[in-house]
């Protein structure tokens, strides 16, 4: 009987968000790109000068070591793609580029943290091309709860081909401000 569990190993998973840093002690990252066309850290252009970036990809990735706690899957190929300003700020434009770039990478996953109220048609079809070219795309569905709408899903997590995700307490509730709606697929804990 194999008990050893899944790890990522071979999968490759682009964190379209902030970045990531470079220093982290827990990530280790194959590669990366920033789709900024100013304000991109020197050396390497991905480093994260925010901190939500790197806080993605530690859940995702967090190494199995003997500091901090470990990531959902910390053997992946993790790539950093920078498509926010120090403040978060950013435009569908630069995450459009960014997931342009994780495609031509060959990516198995594309994870998106991030939401926009902007129904943008040049990025729904390069979500459309990754899903076709077998890409497995998630995305957040927003902090935009707060309401108890019945649909409160930002895009890109509301485009039909991309996973949306909100998140739940501790006690398996829905986390207040969460998004909600019916393109939401899975949630989990985000609190």
């Amino acid at each position: 009987k194999n008990t050893t569990p899944y790890t990522g190993k071979g999968v490759k998973v682009a964190v379209i968000d902030s970045g990531i840093d470079a220093q982290h002690a827990d990530l280790k990252i194959a590669g990366g790109v920033c789709t900024l066309k100013t304000n991109c850290p020197t050396s390497p252009s991905y480093d994260d000068d925010n901190g939500h970036g790197t806080h993605v990809a530690g859940v995702i990735a967090a190494q199995k070591n003997n500091f901090g706690l470990i990531g959902v899957a910390p053997n992946v190929e993790l790539y950093a793609v920078k498509v926010m300003t120090r403040t978060g700020g950013g435009t569908t434009t630069n995450i459009a580029a960014g997931v342009e770039w994780a495609i031509k990478q060959k990516v198995d996953i594309i994870n998106m943290s991030l939401t926009t109220t902007g129904d943008d048609q040049a990025l729904k079809l390069l979500l459309e091309k990754a899903y076709l070219e077998g890409i497995t795309v998630v995305a957040s569905a927003g902090n935009e709860g707060l309401n108890i709408q019945s649909d409160s899903v930002q895009y890109p997590a509301k485009y039909p081909n991309v996973i949306a995700v909100s998140a739940t307490t501790g006690f398996n509730e829905l986390l207040e401000g969460s998004s909600i709606g019916p393109e939401v697929e899975l949630s989990a804990p985000g609190d």
